[in-house]
């Protein structure tokens, strides 16, 4: 069933980001083959070599392929800290992501179009020269959980001995399946001394491919929110003129893919909160992938509207047309575009003179027939106009 297909690319992501996150030893720098701009934005400030302490010793693993790859993804999640490059080809386009991280909970992502940081349940998230703000309970779990589990490691095997970047490392083949899916092959490199992952490819769809590398394990990496007076906290309350910027409050849509909170339209709803392009249970799909569909969102206050910027974390841009609504129902067209194939993620700013009446929803449409990329997804909508 599809729940499951999303289910397992969902796993797959997020075992891509979450297993790799901490596999390489100190002051490592990225191999030549892989290093590029992005991966300068996180420079190494200090770091230790393999076998320095973290925040738990790596665990030895054990004999077996599968109990292998498993306890080596529970080794990485305990350690003090460490750099992360991840690249994503896409039907020929290429995303660079730098990840730092403080285990348990502080993340510090940097892309060519986003920046996040994330600190326990708070996630700070810039776009331009803007940060914004948004609490979102549970948040810090979900960055202290192993994705990868005996429960989806179907089967696993050992192919050999290869170093990555001069590490001694064992190769490993495993297959994830979740549901009733067909299954999808992994290959992570596991460092022979200390067990823990230090590369991994990944090909979660026919068209995309993820590259995964460590460095600075266990460096001195600090993470703290924005400075003071940049950050905006989620909107500002009504009353008092001048600019205000918002996240919906509700949302509707013509189809939704999930249930409960999963790809459902109140995903849209709120700040950003999906980190990668990835297929995101945190973002509004629409129910199939090759439909006309649009999905509407509600603001807490009208504003005479200056601006939407529409956050796609899967497939963009398929959006064909914007519309903003005024509190009595009528409708005008602020984009008319042609669905055309761009980086992912992206945000897309829709721009125009300040309205002359007040606009309290927008609905966006999109046209996933033409160019057969899948689900669009949109992770967030703000709006942006003066009281």
């Amino acid at each position: 069933m599809k729940t499951g297909k999303r289910s397992l690319m969902f796993v797959v992501l997020s075992v891509a980001v979450m297993f790799m996150l901490a596999c390489t030893c100190g002051g490592l720098s990225i191999p030549p083959d892989l290093s590029g701009g992005k991966a300068t934005s996180a420079p190494s400030t200090g770091g230790g070599t393999p076998g320095v302490a973290a925040t738990k010793p790596p665990a030895a693993l054990p004999g077996d392929a599968k109990g292998a790859i498993v306890q080596s993804a529970t080794n990485l999640k305990n350690l003090k800290s460490y750099r992360m490059k991840l690249v994503v080809e896409q039907a020929g386009k290429t995303v660079t992501t730098v990840t730092e991280a403080v285990p348990p909970n502080k993340i510090h992502m940097t892309s060519d179009t986003v920046e996040m940081i994330v600190i326990g349940d708070d996630i700070y998230t810039k776009m331009g020269s803007t940060w914004n703000k948004t609490t979102t309970p549970g948040t810090a779990a979900q960055y202290g959980k192993s994705y990868v589990t005996q429960d989806i490691v179907v089967s696993a095997r050992k192919e050999g001995a290869e170093a990555v970047s001069g590490v001694a490392c064992d190769k490993y083949v495993y297959t994830a399946k979740v549901g009733d899916n067909p299954p999808m092959d992994i290959t992570v490199w596991i460092g022979v001394k200390d067990g823990l992952p230090y590369k991994m490819v990944t090909k979660p769809n026919a068209t995309m491919t993820t590259t995964q590398t460590l460095y600075d394990i266990n460096a001195d990496i600090k993470i703290e929110p924005p400075v003071a007076g940049q950050a905006s906290p989620q909107p500002p309350a009504a009353g008092g003129g001048g600019e205000l910027r918002q996240w919906a409050t509700a949302a509707r849509a013509s189809s939704e893919y999930g249930s409960g909170s999963n790809w459902t339209a109140q995903s849209a709803t709120g700040a950003p909160d999906v980190t990668t392009c990835s297929d995101d249970v945190k973002a509004w799909a629409p129910q199939e992938d090759d439909t006309v569909e649009w999905i509407e969102l509600t603001y807490a206050t009208p504003v005479y509207a200056t601006a939407v910027m529409l956050f796609q974390t899967y497939n963009p841009t398929q959006i064909v047309e914007v519309e903003l609504i005024e509190p009595n129902g009528a409708a005008h067209a602020v984009y008319n575009e042609k669905p055309k194939e761009v980086t992912c993620p992206q945000t897309l700013t829709v721009s125009f003179q300040k309205t002359a009446y007040l606009v309290n929803r927008v609905k966006i449409t999109i046209d996933q027939s033409v160019l057969g990329l899948g689900w669009n997804e949109i992770d967030a909508v703000e709006l942006v106009g003066a009281k």
